[in-house]
């Protein structure tokens, strides 16, 4: 029988669960905070990319995979190379473009326009600083690029990585789509914004569809959630009616693990990256993917006989 009594327990067993919910996400907030601090106080270090020396702070991934993983980000100036042979006079965009250090490999290779990208305050100015020495006329942009709505969040912190932490509330950002980052003809975008890449993508394919650049994006294992699969099924299918169907896929390494132009190859490579994750025993972390344009078989081809011949 519900009585008076029993409405009152299960209000009160309501506003605990309410209140333990906001301590936790204080507690969330309080120790992000302190840890983003400390993160943002690492002394800085230059770190030489081909012809450029970047600033970076000292705990940066690139220090500690520099000298084991010397394919690690090749494929972007392999590709870079290519992509500008064929389209010189097209604009390349670096989404995430963090320190800019995936925009020195294309300027290693390469002559065109760049516009980089980049939402974080902390490693916009490292940008900023960074970008001075590129030989390309470069534009720099401070935008969080999504699917054009507002998201509530803050930036945190890790090993020269800044994500966008849903779980908090702090702030509120607008985002941007990738089609109003400029009005040029553009023929390669490298997009790397932690869990973000799809919806940016899909969000803007229109226009994609029209410009046909060669796309660089990532999935993380960390995002592989069964529904995740999910939309990463939905997407890849989105790809295809869009005539992209030429697909080479590298690890978190650098190393090329297939060239495709089979759906169900790249969805078997996720599910395995899935059940990694999930298994606790994860070797690799992320896929680094490049789709192309049907126009551009012959970038596919050279891209994959370079990497043939790497090894």
């Amino acid at each position: 029988m519900f009585t008076e009594k029993n409405l009152i327990k299960l209000i009160l067993k309501s506003i605990n669960k309410i209140i333990e919910k906001k301590l936790r996400i204080n507690i969330f907030i309080l120790l992000l905070n302190y840890k983003n601090k400390f993160y943002l106080k690492f002394t800085r270090q230059f770190i030489k990319i081909g012809n450029y020396k970047l600033q970076a702070p000292s705990n940066h991934y690139l220090f500690l995979t520099k000298g084991s993983q010397p394919l690690r980000d090749k494929f972007i100036e392999v590709t870079a190379k290519f992509v500008s042979e064929k389209y010189p006079n097209c604009t390349f965009i670096d989404i995430g473009a963090n320190i800019g250090d995936t925009a020195a490999r294309m300027a290693n290779n390469c002559a065109n326009k760049l516009i980089l990208v980049e939402a974080d305050d902390f490693y916009f100015e490292l940008l900023e600083e960074n970008s001075k020495q590129f030989i390309n006329k470069i534009e720099l942009k401070k935008l969080f690029i999504g699917n054009g709505e507002q998201i509530s969040g803050q930036f945190n912190y890790n090993e020269g990585n800044a994500w966008f932490e849903t779980k908090t509330i702090n702030s509120k950002i607008n985002t941007h789509l990738i089609k109003n980052i400029c009005k040029d003809n553009v023929s390669l975008i490298k997009i790397d914004i932690e869990g973000f890449d799809i919806e940016s993508i899909i969000s803007s394919i229109e226009w994609i569809k029209k410009q046909k650049p060669a796309i660089i994006f990532e999935i993380n294992s960390v995002s592989l959630s069964s529904n995740y699969l999910n939309e990463i099924d939905n997407f890849f299918d989105t790809l295809f009616k869009s005539n992209y169907e030429r697909f080479i896929i590298w690890d978190d390494s650098g190393c090329k693990i297939i060239s495709s132009k089979e759906k169900l190859q790249i969805m078997e490579l996720c599910l395995y990256l899935r059940n990694n994750t999930i298994n606790k025993d994860t070797r690799i972390y992320d896929l680094n993917v490049l789709a192309l344009n049907t126009i551009d078989d012959d970038i596919f081809l050279k891209i994959n006989n370079d990497f043939n011949k790497i090894f």
